[in-house]
């Protein structure tokens, strides 16, 4: 075989690590993005094996006859190519697809005529094969390195000179200019914020359905420019986030895809918002100052100093949580959702009377019970017997359109769950089974420990001697090990903490918790990437003691003495623990735009007096 390197063996061992060592500089900051069901750290590892399996294949291969610039090419884009393929399957399975059906058909093409064409020397038939065949081969591996190529090259373009990777095609309106931008008129479309219509679309669908909803936002709150939806890679925990040098509201592509539809909307009305928050600083600017003290700019000098100093979520969560731009585009944006959801509810029901209980009206299931001599048996909506008798069925697990999944108690005491059709998914083996939430339940068999299964009813999790349900919107599960310590799992069941006395219950949505670890008060940070374990951001010697963290802002602490002070999210003693008990209130008043923005402290001292303290947030 002709020797066609261009380079010696040394400049192609140098030149396959530098440009190795480049393109994963470039593909982690432009594409890199989970594997499906994978956390980050694995996506990581399988991308590195990747790349480094592929480098050292094709240097054993091309190494001797074929050291070219082609050859390192392909060593780099084939790995890459197949963790894109993994990766934006179905983002882009269309597009993955017809390439794939069209360079198959290319490669058999080619392949025929390579084997096919005439052989002279009969004698040397089985060598000449054996050459069509590596030919072959050889041509097929560059048509589909030349495909992942195709699939690759516009993302990295695209994400490279900061746009997004996915566009809306429905046209971006300037609020100020479409009177028809509202929800009434473009009904049609927002009907398919609807769970069941969310999930039968594709990432451009649901990327339009959300142009139109910027679309609406912009003429509802009178923005002079248009808003632009896109969705590309974002950092870790992050859903969303808006580019006011470019009106681009930009969805986390895994957040448009994986994360329910209510907050994937919520998100599309907090960005919004801040593009409103921004023009109002721009009218403010330009004001005379009588006119700045008018009541609409009550809050825009605060957007000013923060928008020229934004403390991002990364650097000082806390900070970033307490910013006025921050506070006050959450409580538009949970607004806007259910208004979007309530116009949705009196589309579906008509003129009919509304139940004013209902937030989300139409997405109760209705689900009940008939209890009978024989047991309970689980009614549809539409009032038809679907599963029983039972001695109990929970009913309410089916409360809501989302709910998947209702637990039943059988004859002999045991714990079992029911689909919606009735159907039973799980025998009833369960000693303990808690709700399915978040896609999630703890439950406990008549020997061993507690443990938690997914939607699916598989095992996620070792055996614990006990533990809480998975809270923090289902990231995080309290456990309780062996050595009787208390830990905290993820939604995958891996351990991320472990070593604690004792620790508060998780919050909701906020990032703050605390634990007893060593006899210690600590606060811990839940907002991490996932290649981290949990953070313990502060430790206090002082204090043996400490509550759960309230509205993500502060706690409560207590001393070897039993006095009771209060620290702050950051860590800082803002009550000296000086009091025999503390309690707290919050204060609302016209100008307060959050819950917990201001707290008053009532503090008892020893003698029973009460002292007062007042704190703004």
């Amino acid at each position: 075989m002709k020797d066609r390197s261009t380079m010696g063996p040394i400049e192609y061992i140098a030149e396959s690590v530098f440009w190795g060592l480049i393109s994963m500089i470039w593909y982690k900051n432009i594409l890199f993005r989970c594997l499906p069901n994978l956390t980050y750290a694995t996506s990581r590892y399988v991308l590195w094996s990747m790349l480094l399996t592929s480098i050292v294949f094709c240097s054993g291969y091309f190494f001797r006859k074929k050291r070219t610039g082609w050859s390192v090419l392909i060593s780099l884009i084939f790995p890459y190519g197949l963790y894109t393929i993994g990766a934006y399957w179905k983002t882009l399975q269309s597009r993955i697809t017809i390439v794939f059906v069209i360079s198959t058909v290319i490669s058999f093409l080619l392949g025929i005529l390579v084997m096919t064409r005439r052989i002279n020397r009969r004698k040397r038939l089985k060598r000449v094969i054996v050459k069509r065949i590596q030919r072959w081969a050889s041509m097929t591996g560059t048509i589909f390195t030349i495909v992942m190529a195709v699939i690759m090259v516009p993302l990295l373009l695209q994400g490279a000179f900061g746009v997004t990777l996915f566009k809306s095609s429905v046209e971006a309106n300037i609020g100020t200019g479409v009177e028809e931008q509202t929800i009434s008129n473009n009904i049609d479309t927002i009907l398919k914020l609807q769970k069941e219509e969310w999930s039968s679309l594709n990432t451009n669908e649901k990327l339009n359905v959300l142009q139109c909803v910027a679309n609406i936002e912009a003429h509802y709150l009178g923005i002079p420019n248009e808003l632009n939806v896109g969705a590309t890679n974002l950092p870790e925990y992050t859903l969303a986030c808006y580019s006011d040098a470019s009106h681009t509201i930009y969805i986390n592509l895994e957040h448009l895809e994986n994360d329910p539809v209510d907050e994937v909307l919520n998100s599309c009305c907090h960005e919004a918002y801040h593009s409103y928050q921004h023009r109002l600083v721009d009218a403010y600017n330009e004001a005379s100052e009588d006119v700045r003290k008018l009541r609409v700019f009550r809050n825009t000098v605060h957007y000013v100093d923060e928008f020229g100093a934004y403390v991002d979520g990364y650097e000082d969560f806390c900070s970033y949580y307490s910013q006025q731009c921050e506070k006050d585009a959450r409580m538009y944006a949970e607004d806007a959702v259910e208004d979007y959801y309530s116009r949705i509810n009196e589309y579906l029901k008509g003129d009919s009377e509304q139940d004013d209980s209902l937030v989300f009206g139409s997405y109760l299931k209705q689900y009940s019970v008939d209890a009978t001599p024989e047991g309970e048996y689980l009614l549809d909506p539409d009032g038809n017997c679907i599963a029983g008798p039972y001695r109990k069925v929970y009913a309410g697990d089916l409360k809501w359109c989302w709910d998947e999944t209702c637990r039943y108690e059988d004859d002999n005491g045991m714990l079992g769950y029911l689909a919606p059709d009735g159907s039973e998914m799980t025998s009833a083996l369960f000693v303990e089974a808690s709700e399915m939430s978040d896609g999630k339940a703890r439950v406990r068999e008549a020997s061993g420990g507690v443990y938690y299964i997914n939607s699916s009813f598989e095992r996620i999790s070792d055996d614990y001697m006990d533990g809480f349900e998975y809270e923090h919107q289902g990231l995080f599960a309290r456990v309780q090990l062996e050595d009787k310590t208390w830990g905290i799992i993820d939604r995958h069941g891996d351990i991320v903490l472990e070593g604690a006395d004792s620790i508060q219950p998780l919050p909701l949505v906020t990032v703050y918790g605390s634990a007893i670890i060593n006899g210690k008060a600590c606060l811990l940070e839940l907002h991490f990437g996932t290649d981290e374990q949990i953070k313990i951001v502060n430790e206090f010697d002082e204090f043996c003691e400490i509550s759960e963290v309230y509205y993500g802002l502060f706690a409560t602490v207590t001393n070897s003495e039993g006095m009771i002070g209060v620290i702050d999210c950051t860590g800082d003693v803002v009550i000296p623990a000086q009091y025999k008990s503390i309690d707290y209130e919050v204060i609302f008043h016209e100008e307060s735009v959050w819950i917990g923005d201001d707290i008053v402290f009532h503090c008892y001292e020893e003698n029973g007096l009460e002292k007062i303290i007042e704190k703004k947030w």
